[in-house]
């Protein structure tokens, strides 16, 4: 019995590469360099759309936003969902804090719930859906 285990763990490791090295090359320190000055230009075009851009082009930005994205521009996503008058903006955000599970936006939800009758229908749903997916607070 424990050679057969021995036999599947070799034959498992030698499928998924164990104990192989990389054929792909580390990175130079200027591909690094180039790559985190791509990384801060596509962050700084993000802010830009969210401060200055068209409902379009924010709602197409905040579908595409990656987790890391997500965490460093905390700040401009707060200030957007309480500048905005988009309800389809604050969908999108109730969406995403919801995707990547962050409590930042409770206190606005509840508050858009406690005067649903002057909300917009499915705003109020999102925060809805929102709260429903946070765990609760003590």
């Amino acid at each position: 019995m424990k050679k057969r285990s021995l036999i599947l763990i070799l034959i498992l490791a030698a499928c998924y590469g164990y104990g192989q090295t990389s054929s792909v090359p580390a990175q130079t320190a200027k591909e690094q360099s180039n790559s985190n000055t791509h990384e801060a230009d596509t962050i700084e075009h993000i802010q830009e759309v969210l401060a200055y851009g068209m409902q379009d082009e924010i709602l197409n930005t905040l579908a595409h936003l990656e987790q890391d994205q997500f965490e460093s521009l905390q700040p401009h996503l707060q200030t957007l969902f309480t500048e905005t008058n988009s309800s389809a903006i604050r969908e999108s955000l109730f969406g995403l804090y919801k995707k990547y599970e962050r409590a930042d936006l409770q206190e606005q939800a509840l508050s858009i719930i406690n005067e649903y009758t002057d909300a917009n229908r499915t705003l109020v749903q999102a925060a809805i859906s929102y709260i429903a997916k946070m765990p609760p607070s003590n």
